[in-house]
C-alpha cells in the first residue's frame, strides 16, 4: 500500500509541474507571464521560461520578425512531456516571416505548434525579388535529428518557398493544417518538402503522419516568365538514412485541389502507405505535366482508396523503377494516362458541389457516387477527414470524406433561412471525434453569429463574435449526449450550415 501511495503522489507531483505561460503583443517581458492578464511580450521570453510539459498560449495579434526567423526553437520536451506553442482559446495569432521564414527548429525534440497562422508581410507577397522564405524550417543534423515535432491546426500561407521544409528529422506529424498560396517560386521544390530523413529504431506503427490537411492554390507562378510545377508533398530521399524494417510514412485523409503542380511525389522512399486522399485538378499550370501521384525508385509503397480527378488531359499516376509498389482501389477521372492497378474505377466521383468560377467546393460524395463502398478495408484509419467513422457502410469509401447515410434531426426551431449545400471557401470546419471539439473558421474574419441545435432541434448555444476574434470558434461537445447536432453560422457575406455527429469511440 505504501508503494501505491508513493506512486500516486509522484504522479500528482509530475502533473503539478506542468505550467502555462502567456504571450501577447501588448505584454511585457518583465511580467511573470503565468496568467493571461500578465503575459510576456515575446516568444523568446516564454521559451526561456518553459520546461518539458509546459504550454505557451499565444494571444491574438500580429507578431513581426526581428531577425531572419521570427522564432528560433532551442528547448526540448521529453517523451510524455511535450512543449506546446498554441493559440490562446479562440484567438488566431499571426506570426509573420523574417527574411528566411517564421519558425526554425534545429535539433529539438517533442515540440508541438497548434492553432497558429503563419504569413508573409504584405509588401513581400508576390515580390519575386525577396528571399525564399519558409513557413516552418525543421533542420536537424545527422548526429542529432529533430524528432517528434507536431504541426497541428495551423494556417500557412503566401510563402515563396516551401510552407514546411524538413531535413535530418524523424517522427513528424502534420495534421489538420491548411496550406494556401505557397511554393510559388520554382526553387521552392514543393509545398511540403521532406529531405534527408534519419531513422532510428522504433516499434511505432509509422514514423511520420500527414493527416487531414487541405492544400489549395499552391505552386502557382506569379509571372509568366517563370513556370512553376512544384508538387504539393514531396519526399526526396536520395540522401536519407532509412531502415528497411520500419514503416516510414502514412499519408491519409488529405484534400489537394487546384494547386499549380502535381500532388504527391516520392523518390527513393521505403514503406509508404497513401490512403483515402482526394485530389482535384492539380497541375493547373499549363506547362506542368506532373501526375497527381508519382513514385520513383522506391520500395514497399501502397496507394489505395484515393480519388484522382485530374486537370484536363493531365497524367493521374506513374511508377518508375520501384519494387513492391502498387495502386489498388483508386478512382480516376479526366486523365490522359495512369498506372494500372487492381480494381481501378474510371468514373466521375460525383462530388456534392464543384463550381470553379465561384470558387466553391464540397468534396463530400453524392449518394450515387461510384466511390461509395469501393475501397479496401485493411489498413484504414479509424476516422475520415471530418471525424466520421470509416467503413460506415459495407466497405470503406474512396477519398478523404466518408459518405454518411443517416436521417437528419428535426429543425423545427431553426430560423436561419433557406439552406444550401454550398461550402464557401471563406467558411471551413473541423470536428475531432477523439476530443469532441468542433472548430469553425471564417477566413474573411467577419463578425458572425453561431447557433448550435441539439438532435431535437432545440437551441443549446448561441454566441456573437466581433473583430479580430471572429476568425474562428471552438465548441466542446464532450459534456453533451450522443446524437447529430446542427451548426449554423450567420454573417453579412453568407451563412454556413453543418451537421456534427457525436458518437462513442471504439474500445481499443
Amino acid at each position: 500500500m505504501r508503494i501505491k501511495h508513493s506512486l500516486f503522489f509522484c504522479l500528482l507531483s509530475s502533473l503539478a509541474t506542468a505550467k502555462s505561460f502567456y504571450v501577447s503583443t501588448n505584454g511585457n517581458d518583465l511580467n511573470k507571464g503565468n496568467h493571461w492578464f500578465v503575459p510576456f511580450k515575446t516568444l523568446e521570453k516564454a521559451q526561456d521560461a518553459v520546461r518539458p510539459g509546459d504550454t505557451v498560449h499565444i494571444m491574438r495579434g500580429d507578431y513581426y520578425a526581428k531577425s531572419a526567423f521570427n522564432f528560433e526553437v532551442t528547448r526540448n520536451g521529453t517523451e510524455g512531456k511535450w512543449i506546446v506553442y498554441k493559440n490562446y482559446l479562440n484567438h488566431k495569432p499571426v506570426l509573420y516571416s523574417g527574411s528566411k521564414g517564421v519558425i526554425h527548429v534545429k535539433s529539438s525534440h517533442y515540440i508541438s505548434f497548434e492553432g497558429l497562422i503563419l504569413d508573409v508581410k504584405n509588401d513581400w507577397i508576390d515580390d519575386a525579388e525577396t528571399n525564399l522564405q519558409t513557413g516552418i524550417a525543421i533542420q536537424g543534423v545527422y548526429e542529432e535529428p529533430a524528432s517528434h515535432i507536431k504541426i497541428y491546426n495551423c494556417f500557412i500561407k503566401n510563402f515563396k518557398g516551401p510552407a514546411i521544409a524538413l531535413e535530418n528529422y524523424d517522427f513528424i506529424t502534420l495534421s489538420y493544417n491548411r496550406f494556401y498560396n505557397n511554393a510559388w517560386d520554382s526553387k521552392a521544390a514543393a509545398v511540403v518538402l521532406f529531405t534527408k530523413a534519419v531513422e532510428t529504431q522504433s516499434t511505432q506503427p509509422y514514423r511520420n503522419y500527414i493527416q487531414s490537411n487541405v492544400f489549395e492554390k499552391n505552386s502557382i507562378s506569379k509571372t509568366t516568365s517563370q513556370p512553376v510545377c512544384n508538387p504539393v508533398i514531396k519526399f526526396e530521399y536520395s540522401k536519407s538514412s532509412l531502415l528497411p524494417d520500419q514503416k516510414h510514412a502514412l499519408i491519409y485523409n488529405n484534400i489537394l485541389y487546384t494547386n499549380g503542380g502535381g500532388g504527391i511525389s516520392i523518390e527513393n522512399g521505403v514503406a509508404f502507405l497513401i490512403m483515402n486522399n482526394t485530389h482535384y485538378k492539380n497541375a493547373q499550370q499549363d506547362s506542368c505535366e506532373m501526375p497527381e501521384i508519382v513514385i520513383s525508385q522506391s520500395t514497399n509503397v501502397l496507394a489505395a482508396n484515393n480519388i484522382f480527378f485530374t486537370s484536363s488531359a493531365k497524367p493521374a499516376g506513374k511508377i518508375f523503377n520501384s519494387v513492391n509498389t502498387q495502386f489498388k482501389n483508386n478512382l480516376y477521372y479526366n486523365f490522359s494516362s495512369k498506372e494500372s492497378g487492381e480494381n481501378d474505377i474510371i468514373a466521375d466521383p460525383e462530388f456534392e458541389l464543384i463550381d470553379m468560377e465561384k470558387n466553391e467546393y464540397n468534396f463530400r460524395l453524392k449518394g450515387n457516387s461510384p466511390a461509395i463502398n469501393a475501397g479496401i478495408d485493411e489498413k484504414i484509419a479509424d476516422i475520415d477527414f471530418e471525424g466520421n467513422p470509416r467503413k460506415f457502410d459495407l466497405h470503406t469509401d474512396l477519398g478523404a470524406i466518408e459518405f454518411m447515410q443517416r436521417t437528419l434531426p428535426s429543425l423545427k426551431n431553426l430560423k436561419a433561412g433557406p439552406q444550401s449545400n454550398k461550402l464557401k471557401t471563406y467558411w471551413s470546419s473541423l470536428y475531432l471525434q477523439a476530443q469532441k471539439v468542433y472548430t469553425l473558421w471564417n477566413q474573411e474574419e467577419l463578425p458572425f453569429t453561431i447557433r448550435i441545435y441539439d438532435p431535437m432541434g432545440v437551441l443549446i448555444h448561441q454566441d456573437l463574435f466581433m473583430g479580430e476574434s471572429s476568425s474562428s470558434y471552438e465548441f466542446d461537445f464532450s459534456r453533451y449526449p450522443n446524437g447529430i447536432y446542427t451548426v449554423v453560422a450567420l454573417s453579412n457575406a453568407g451563412n454556413y450550415f453543418d451537421r456534427v455527429k457525436i458518437f462513442p469511440m471504439k474500445q481499443q
